[in-house]
């Protein structure tokens, strides 16, 4: 974050994942950082520094945001009368961050819970059950890379499951999930991308 001089703020500029800006984005972006328009505050975020150019990190302030600790989602859960079976659930998916808890717990009806039930649906699917599933999958795009998310969220969990058999397996879909959303940012076909990918939840 660049705080400008000028303690009066008329305008916010957010970019979230600064990491996946190209080495070019990043120099474009320099000028600004270092002399932000008067009156703006510029806030970049990031899950790591390590793919930033020195000289814009050298150009902002750091601050660390850490998550909750899941002591404190459940116990905050609880108190607003969420069950534990359904808080610990929640903090599984969401990995502990909150934003995400609420859209899981209070808030029932929307994209990322209808996420939840594609992806178990996928994942407890025959090979056959998901290839036909496509046609469907592929009309909203949007809906996709939230069934993707949801996917990648339980993949990391899954990847540290004592079962060798099945953390292998979780890590084959992490991978494969991965790399379909990096595909789903271009202009990519998405039954061809979901026939590709759909094949790999095995």
């Amino acid at each position: 974050m660049k705080v400008p001089n000028d303690k009066a703020i008329n305008r916010l500029v957010i970019i979230n994942r600064a990491e996946r800006l190209t080495l070019e984005a990043q120099n474009a972006l320099l000028k600004s950082l270092e002399e932000p328009p008067l009156k703006t505050v510029f806030i970049l975020t990031s899950e790591s520094t390590n793919s930033l150019l020195p000289t814009i990190i050298s150009r902002l302030n750091l601050i660390n945001v850490h998550k909750p600790l899941p002591s404190d989602l459940i116990k905050h859960y609880q108190e607003l009368g969420y069950q534990k079976a359904d808080i610990n659930q929640a903090l599984l998916i969401a990995d502990g961050l909150p934003g995400l808890m609420d859209q899981l717990i209070i808030n029932q009806d929307n994209p990322i819970t209808e996420a939840l039930t594609i992806a178990r649906s996928l994942l407890s699917s025959t090979t056959f059950e998901r290839l036909s599933s496509i046609n469907d999958l592929s009309k909203d795009k949007r809906q996709l890379k939230s069934v993707l998310f949801v996917i990648k969220q339980m993949a990391r969990i899954g990847v540290k499951s004592d079962d060798q058999a099945s953390a292998n397996r979780w890590r084959r879909i992490l991978a494969a999930t991965l790399e379909s959303e990096q595909k789903l940012s271009s202009n990519v076909q998405l039954k061809l991308l979901l026939t590709d990918y759909v094949l790999n939840l095995v």
